[in-house]
């Protein structure tokens, strides 16, 4: 009799012929289902990136999918191994609380754009350490792992367009005084940057610190296209917790960007960086990056940049001296001849003004207050349009017209809405029907709506004003001057959208056009303002004075080039990933999570592209 330890072990069945050809079959043929990529997991990755779905929401439509595959006869092997990692997050949704925390432990590691750069700043709750995404170290990146989106974004005509750009350029006042002259070749090196900030309302998050989220970005002027593809957030913070002073915590932050910006401007990593040995390194093998345009609404230049707030009865413009009283230097001057005209700044003599802003951003090479680009579309679509526009409807269904003020509201809407259809008006109000529309409880008559929308008026409000003056009044012929200047300054801007700046000949209408327009938008709110029952129709602001510089500036940057709109649109995308990283974190720290969010939304989005 065998000992136990004799038994032979038994033998393993090896199935018939079919089972053999089978298992052959599948050792042969790759097991491309589990490991090729997902069109789905893509989708779900960056829409939680980007804000658009919660991580509970990514893994219930992932575990969904995945069972539908199942049952749809597919074995385990088939559905792909992306998109089954995002169903199994959460312990496969069983602790929901824990999808964020396996999404960030798995998705980072895909991206290749930098890590934040770490800083301790001051908050009114305290010190805290914030992210920033620092734009010499996003720069060299893009160029080194993404070169072909690093092309599009930076260089997209090559170095011609470059060169062509310089040419122009050249005669900004932000260039006068040396401005670059010690940078050889810069015509073929220098990418002209542009920084842009701005607060977006944040209001029903849920927490009461959550109320104006104050963004960052910037981006290569000579690039086209969508906001969230071409520009690159830096920071983001709640408004409510910055701390003033020279230590505090937007001053703190700009002393970061102005070392930033100077290691792009010089085109190497500078003495500090992360890791240290790339100190010295070329950033883009010899390409660097000025800084010519800071962007942003006045609020935003008074409040954050320290600039004249335009309000002001004395200093009240931030590219020129211009006062908002007294007669010598006064903005209301809309005559091309007048004093302020040729008293624009220029980088010495900004640099000499004893009142200029000792913000850390004007002591990057190259920025002075020249650098600064008033927006057009908040100047004018949400500025000076706003009063022209309010104030006509209200004179139209008020005086003008025979019936009720609602019911010529009504009649009003009626043909605007034809007009919208024969003109081929792209950006249109979706309703025109309430007088709360441009009557205000107090105040003169403004204007409600986007700044597409008002754009979108100006032919049908010509139309509408040929259609109810009357020809013999002084009054009603000067309001359709205006009008028809207006017009042709937008049709300007749409006939050479797609230029970087105005031929001689356009530029020259457009300045001329654009101070009639404001000579007559001053003429008619003075008439008003003389009338018992109307004084405020068509009120004029300093913002009347931004459009006249947008002008005088078009033959070396065109206004839509340095106007605000896809950045709006980017304050939009912000404002989603905010309001899915607010959620269960401190006031300070959610900025960390927003931009680690941001870093890996956009690294997802360059992976797909490159």
């Amino acid at each position: 009799m065998m000992d136990d330890d004799d038994v032979p072990p038994p033998k393993r069945r090896k199935g018939g012929q079919k089972q053999r050809l089978q298992q052959l079959a599948r050792e042969e043929t790759p097991a491309t289902s589990s490991t090729a990529d997902s069109g789905l997991a893509q989708f779900l990755e960056e829409a939680w990136a980007w804000g658009d779905l919660t991580p509970q929401q990514v893994q219930r439509i992932a575990a969904l999918t995945k069972k539908d595959m199942l049952a749809a006869g597919l074995t385990e092997s088939d559905v792909p191994g992306r998109l089954k990692k995002l169903a199994e997050i959460g312990t496969a949704g069983a602790h929901s609380n824990n999808c964020h925390r396996d999404l960030m432990a798995y998705l980072p590691g895909k991206c290749k754009l930098p890590r934040p750069f770490q800083e301790v700043l001051p908050f009114k709750t305290g010190q805290s350490a914030q992210a920033f995404m620092l734009p010499h170290e996003v720069f060299s990146a893009l160029y080194h792992h993404y070169p072909g989106y690093w092309q599009a974004s930076f260089l997209p005509g090559g170095v011609p367009a470059l060169q062509a750009f310089w040419k122009h350029f050249d005669k900004h006042p932000c260039m006068a005084d040396g401005t670059l002259a010690d940078k050889d070749d810069f015509r073929k090196t220098c990418l002209p940057l542009a920084l842009h900030g701005d607060a977006v309302p944040t209001t029903g998050l849920g927490k009461v610190w959550a109320k104006l989220l104050q963004t960052f970005n910037w981006h290569c002027m000579l690039c086209r296209g969508g906001s969230k593809a071409t520009l690159f957030l830096v920071w983001s913070v709640f408004e409510q917790l910055l701390v003033a002073g020279d230590n505090g915590t937007l001053e703190t932050f700009f002393r970061i960007l102005k070392w930033s910006f100077t290691a792009l401007y010089h085109g190497k990593f500078p003495e500090g960086s992360v890791p240290a040995r790339k100190a010295g390194d070329w950033l883009a093998n010899g390409f660097c990056g000025v800084l010519v345009c800071l962007q942003g609404d006045l609020e935003f230049f008074a409040k954050s940049l320290s600039l004249p707030r335009w309000s002001s009865n004395e200093n009240c413009c931030p590219l020129c001296p211009a006062t908002g009283s007294g007669a010598a230097m006064n903005w209301r001057n809309f005559r091309e001849t007048a004093p302020w005209v040729g008293l624009c700044w220029r980088p010495a003599s900004w640099r000499a003004f004893p009142e200029r802003s000792k913000c850390p951003l004007f002591d990057i090479p190259a920025v002075s207050g020249a650098t600064v680009a008033v927006d057009y579309m908040h100047s004018k679509y949400l500025g000076s349009d706003m009063y022209v526009y309010g104030g006509l409807f209200y004179y139209m269904c008020f005086y003008l017209m025979t019936d009720t003020p609602q019911a010529n509201l009504l009649t009003i809407w009626s043909e605007l809405q034809e007009l919208y259809r024969l003109l081929g008006v792209k950006h249109r109000y979706a309703y025109f029907n309430r007088l709360t529309m441009f009557v205000r409880k107090s105040g003169p008559p403004k204007l409600r709506g986007r700044a597409a929308e008002v754009k979108g008026l100006a032919l049908p409000m010509l139309h509408l004003w040929e259609k109810y003056m009357n020809g013999q009044l002084q009054l009603h012929r000067m309001i359709l001057a205006m009008l028809k200047t207006n017009c042709t300054m937008e049709l300007l801007l749409d006939e050479y959208r797609d230029e970087d700046f105005f031929p001689q000949a356009a530029a020259n209408q457009f300045k001329a056009a654009a101070f009639q327009m404001a000579h007559l938008h001053g003429l008619v709110a003075d008439h008003f303002h003389e009338q018992e029952d109307c004084p405020w129709l068509c009120h004029t602001t300093a913002k009347l004075h931004m459009v006249l510089h947008s002008a005088l500036l078009a033959g070396t940057v065109n206004p839509r080039l340095v106007w605000c709109f896809a950045n709006e649109d980017f304050m939009g995308i912000t404002r989603k990933v905010a309001q899915n990283c607010v959620r269960g974190t401190k006031a300070a720290a959610a900025n960390t999570k927003m931009l680690e969010h941001w870093r890996i939304g956009m690294g997802l989005h360059l992976s797909s592209v490159e």
